[in-house]
């Protein structure tokens, strides 16, 4: 089978140009891949298999995605809580102040997305869901160049944002947040999923500012299974 072409993408100033795969090799998941230079298929998303569904195609197959939409703010993660002590009382608070509003910003963009002519089906979501998240964090201003090339990155500037936080907990905040919003009834209906953390303009779903893009897609059934 001859691989697609894919589309050349001018990286920013000090950032690697990304490794094309070879024919008849799907680019592989970044969540599993040590390899930096991770390009999807030229709809930006990969077909089913390339993208952590497996790369055996009998394994499963998706259809088109039924929810498709952006968040803007910085994501947040949930489940780092810190304990204080109130009249005698344990009292346990998230450890970070921008998960409240990072899950509201979420539940607003999944309602808006739902209320779209786009959106069809019925809601909550029933059955089993894959769901893709690609998560823009900002970058560091360590990452950039001083005075009047303040703009431009260090040539030594990360490609990826390899340190916290993590993005399963960047995934909880998520997902307990489409669940406030009616997407789906609970999220143990995710029986796979690939969440990817960037920097604006190294991921192809990669958003200028921080924030989220998530696609939400009803698994069809198995074909020959393992």
């Amino acid at each position: 089978m001859t691989a697609e072409p894919l589309p050349t993408q001018t990286p920013a100033r000090g950032i690697a140009s990304p490794v094309l795969p070879r024919a008849g090799h799907p680019p592989t998941d970044p969540a599993r891949s040590s390899d930096s230079g991770y390009r999807p298929r030229p709809d930006g998303e990969g077909s089913a298999t390339s993208q952590g569904l497996g790369e055996d195609p009998r394994r499963a197959t998706v259809a088109e995605p039924i929810l498709d939409f952006k968040v803007l703010g910085q994501p947040a993660p949930q489940g780092s809580k810190r304990g204080y002590v109130v009249n005698g009382r344990a009292v346990l608070v998230e450890s970070s102040k921008r998960v409240k509003p990072w899950r509201e910003a979420v539940k607003h963009a999944a309602l808006d997305a739902m209320t779209s002519q786009a959106f069809t089906a019925a809601t909550p979501v029933a059955g089993p869901l894959y769901v893709s998240v690609v998560y823009t964090l900002p970058r560091p201003k360590s990452h950039y160049r001083t005075g009047r090339n303040a703009h431009l990155l260090r040539d030594n500037a990360p490609r990826w944002p390899a340190s916290k936080p993590d993005v399963e907990k960047l995934d909880r905040a998520s997902y307990d947040a489409c669940t406030d919003a009616g997407v789906w009834g609970d999220d143990a209906q995710i029986v796979t999923s690939v969440s990817v953390k960037t920097y604006p303009g190294v991921h192809p779903r990669a958003m200028t500012t921080p924030g989220a893009h998530v696609r939400i897609t009803r698994m069809t059934d198995s074909t020959g299974a393992r």
